[in-house]
């Protein structure tokens, strides 16, 4: 059952594909595997079912189209259905199919005569016994053999034009390179040069600009130093802007604290009980007298002085307490009033010395940013008397103190000397 073939000389990629597609003719009626010898004496390689050309084991000597791989099998389980065998001394091959009839025994019973048959077929026709038979048959004068001679002298006139086209394009392309390779070296040499020009520019550029930035940057750090100084005296302003708002919306609002309040609404409401209970009691007794006299319709003129004295002496107490109670309420209120003035005046002074001090302030710092030093004079003079407000008194209230500070008013000291020599030297608290 055996057979030898002679087949071409093929890359060991064409072979595999054959098989490969041996076995997929073959994958209907049974399984095959493919196997490979890498080179002689080496070591079987089973190829996968999917692209078996594409396994990385092998894929080196595949890829170099050459014909080094000595066997190749197409197995049905253990036994070689179809074996491809190097032949290096011949110009051809061997195919041997069916080399053993344990591999014919592997054969399912009722396929087995179908898988034989396209077995040996599919085998002649991709592995191309034909074209060997072809080529070795006949020598004798006949139709074939002219044919033959006459398509390998066509070969052998197109080989030689091919050879005569190949080398006349050897050499046009070796000119062209030439030509190409000079035309070159002078484009490189002028984009050399015009590189070099364009970095001597460029860097004239980047230097002159660099110092640009650093020009720049200096002035930016010095105008942070002055900004940073303007808003700190920015902030300082708007603080003392602040502060003075704050003070005049306090004042527009000014008013006692509910404690002092609750006070002095107790103060005043004993005050208004005093007079009205004394009113009362006044208009009470006088009352009790006017009806005593009445009833005892006694002669006035025949009463002694010491018993209208005994009769008028609870409304005349009473009055009297009724007149005590009403001028101290006046006089408190009027003092209460007058605090409330002062108090009033004192603040309305302070807003305005704050706002003195502000631009007081504003002229030193000017003065120490522009490394100029104001006239202590003159500073003395704009910070006279600030935050030294003095309430005037009324007319009916002046004592000694009182007529000190009118004299004193606007004065830091006075100084009196006496026709004995003596001197005596009054100075204004500060507080």
């Amino acid at each position: 059952m055996s057979q030898t073939f002679k087949i071409p000389k093929q890359t060991d990629r064409a072979i595999i594909r054959a098989l490969d597609t041996i076995r997929a003719d073959l994958k209907p009626l049974m399984a095959f595997t493919i196997e490979v010898q890498s080179h002689d004496a080496g070591q079987s390689v089973q190829l996968p079912d999917a692209n078996p050309d594409k396994l990385e084991s092998i894929k080196f000597i595949l890829d170099k189209d050459a014909q080094i791989m000595p066997l190749f099998h197409l197995k049905a389980s253990s036994h070689a259905a179809i074996r491809v065998q190097r032949v290096p001394d011949q110009i051809t091959d061997n195919l041997i199919t069916l080399s053993d009839q344990a591999v014919i025994n592997q054969f399912p019973q009722d396929r087995r005569s179908q898988i034989i048959v396209t077995l040996v077929s599919s085998a002649c026709q991709y592995l191309k016994t034909a074209d060997v038979d072809a080529s070795l048959s006949g020598g004798s004068d006949s139709a074939w053999t002219r044919y033959r001679d006459s398509q390998q002298a066509i070969l052998s006139s197109l080989e030689q034009t091919q050879r005569a086209i190949l080398e006349d394009f050897t050499r046009k392309a070796l000119e062209l390179e030439t030509s190409n390779k000079s035309r070159l070296e002078v484009r490189e040499a002028e984009l050399q040069q015009h590189f070099s020009q364009m970095q001597h520019t460029l860097t004239e550029e980047h230097q002159a600009r660099l110092k640009k930035i650093e020009d720049r940057e200096a002035e930016i750090v010095k105008r942070e130093k002055s900004f940073n100084t303007k808003e700190a005296r920015y902030v300082a302003r708007q603080e003392q802007q602040n502060q003075i708002e704050e003070i005049k919306r306090w004042l527009e609002g000014w008013s006692l604290t509910r404690g002092t309040r609750s006070k002095r609404y107790v103060v005043s409401a004993l005050y208004a009980v005093g007079v009205i209970a004394t009113l009362v009691l006044t208009l009470l007794f006088s009352y009790q007298t006017i009806e005593v006299f009445r009833i005892a319709a006694i002669d006035l003129s025949k009463v002694s002085w010491w018993q209208w004295l005994l009769l008028s002496f609870r409304p005349l107490l009473s009055l009297a307490a009724f007149i005590t109670f009403l001028i101290y309420f006046i006089r408190w209120s009027s003092a209460w009033a007058r605090q409330h003035a002062d108090e009033e005046f004192r603040n309305r002074a302070r807003v305005l010395d704050i706002g003195r001090s502000a631009w007081l302030l504003e002229a030193v710092r000017d003065a120490q940013e522009n490394q100029k030093e104001l006239p202590s004079d003159l500073v003395k003079e704009l910070s006279r008397n600030l935050f030294a407000y003095t309430p005037s008194a009324g007319e009916g209230d002046l004592h000694p103190e009182a007529i000190s500070e009118i004299l004193m008013q606007g004065l830091n000291s006075l100084r009196v000397k006496a026709p004995d020599g003596t001197e005596v030297e009054a100075k204004r608290g500060k507080g």
